[in-house]
């Protein structure tokens, strides 16, 4: 091994009964179980099976694409993909205004708009998903996801492919939380905003009937309170208690779209031969030589 892929450090629970998996990803003939920030063991599929091998990534190479250039390459779909949204987004804003000529208590106007626009965010973030995902991409990802539950609640290597079957396909950890975390922390300021500035315009209206002086303080007002909330929730953890169980249904939802219930059984054998070097190395005390029958029945494995 060169003096480049030698382990420089490894990331693992301060537990001692505890199995954690730093972090692993999915790609198009590989997936991925990270040892620390930039190196990751990975099993990438060949013609006679998989090969198994350590890699580094720098940040020059993971940010060499631009966005610009990734738009490029994928034009067609980007083309589709921001139609849909766009479409999407007027409707929203069609209802909005329906709905501000029918509702006259603007708490109850600005709670809905605010549930639509959430609405919008949930379909765009699923849309979104599904076209970037491509279908190989979504058994290995959903495979990738059951290897880690199991490694994670078993605290062992599987024993055939049925096992890792019986593990979800879901995960809290997945990449799109941070996109679905951010949705569910804007509802949370938005409600937040609207209540507050339902009763500011109460006592504004009792003090003042200049329609400009009342709109400039229900505005401020509102967008105010929206950064306070957002600051309450970032840093200090607020609302955590409303956001949490948000975030677990809506990151299922989204998953429902970058994963497959049909997933393959090659994959699931690539994320084992991944997820079996990687328990050697992070976590050996965990690994049982005799208890590794997985490989015996379906590996094929190319170093």
């Amino acid at each position: 091994m060169e003096e480049r892929n030698k382990v420089t450090s490894i990331f693992k629970s301060n537990d001692p009964e505890k199995l954690v998996v730093f972090y692993a990803a999915s790609l198009q003939n590989e997936i991925r179980f990270y040892l620390n920030d930039t190196q990751y063991l990975t099993a990438v599929e060949c013609k006679d099976g998989c090969s198994i091998r350590l890699e580094e990534e720098h940040a020059e190479e993971c940010n060499k694409k631009s966005k610009i250039s990734v738009i490029r390459e994928n034009l067609r779909e980007f083309i589709k993909l921001f139609s849909i949204i766009i479409g999407i987004s007027i409707l929203g804003f069609i209802g909005v205004l329906y709905l501000s000529k029918i509702i006259d208590n603007i708490l109850v106007f600005l709670i809905i708009m605010n549930i639509i626009y959430f609405v919008i965010d949930i379909v765009n973030a699923v849309i979104m998903e599904t076209m970037e995902t491509a279908p190989a991409i979504k058994s290995k990802h959903s495979a990738e996801h059951m290897m880690v539950n199991f490694l994670e609640i078993n605290k062992r290597l599987p024993k055939n492919i049925e096992e890792v079957k019986k593990s979800s396909r879901f995960s809290p950890e997945c990449g799109s939380r941070k996109l679905i975390k951010g949705i569910a922390e804007k509802l949370i300021r938005s409600i937040f905003a609207a209540i507050f500035t339902v009763i500011v315009s109460v006592i504004v209206s009792h003090f003042s009937s200049n329609p400009i002086t009342n709109a400039v303080v229900l505005l401020s007002t509102y967008y105010i309170v929206k950064f306070v909330v957002g600051k309450a929730i970032t840093k200090y953890g607020m609302f955590n208690f409303i956001i949490k169980p948000i975030k677990k249904v809506l990151t299922n939802i989204a998953q429902c779209a970058n994963t497959t219930s049909k997933v393959k059984d090659r994959d699931i054998i690539l994320a084992y031969s991944v997820a079996k070097l990687w328990l050697q190395v992070v976590y050996p005390e965990f690994y049982n030589e005799n208890e590794d029958i997985f490989w015996k029945q379906y590996l094929k494995v190319n170093n």
